[in-house]
């Protein structure tokens, strides 16, 4: 299953705030490449991966096509 709880990297912060992100898709290669113990559970008001954003609108495409 793609998708999953919301999360975070806690090296988010070190980034300019219009850059943060959170993931929540665990094809997406930028999440899958964040290590367990630099992970945190939410959004923190981050906006959403791009990568994560573009294959949650392809499981949704497949799942009503």
């Amino acid at each position: 299953m793609p998708n999953v709880p919301a999360f975070h990297s806690v090296q988010q912060a070190k980034r300019p705030a219009e850059n943060r992100v959170y993931h929540d898709n665990d094809r997406c290669f930028s999440a899958r490449d964040i290590p367990g113990h630099d992970r945190r559970e939410g959004t923190a008001d981050y906006r959403l991966c791009g990568e994560c954003s573009r294959l949650d609108q392809a499981l949704v495409s497949a799942a009503s096509a």
